[in-house]
């Protein structure tokens, strides 16, 4: 995807595409959240929790693949 198909899906991209000619973006009412500490401490639990959600999918595939071993092991 690129910022053509971002600016014709709406125009709420467009703002981020002028943020590197905004003096103090930090200021600016349109992006000031973004560069809160809220905002940052709310971005990293995502991203954490995005990561241990990945890790439990993991150990519970892992989990399944050793009860289907165990399994056919018992059968035969």
């Amino acid at each position: 995807m690129n910022g053509n198909d971002l600016l014709q899906k709406g125009q709420d991209w467009a703002a981020w595409f002028a943020i590197p000619y905004v003096k103090k973006p930090n200021s600016d009412p349109e992006f000031r959240i973004y560069f809160s500490k809220e905002w940052y401490e709310a971005l990293h639990l995502s991203a954490l929790l995005e990561e241990k959600d990945g890790q439990l999918w993991q150990l519970r595939s892992n989990a399944s693949s050793l009860v289907d071993a165990s399994t056919e092991e018992t059968k035969s």
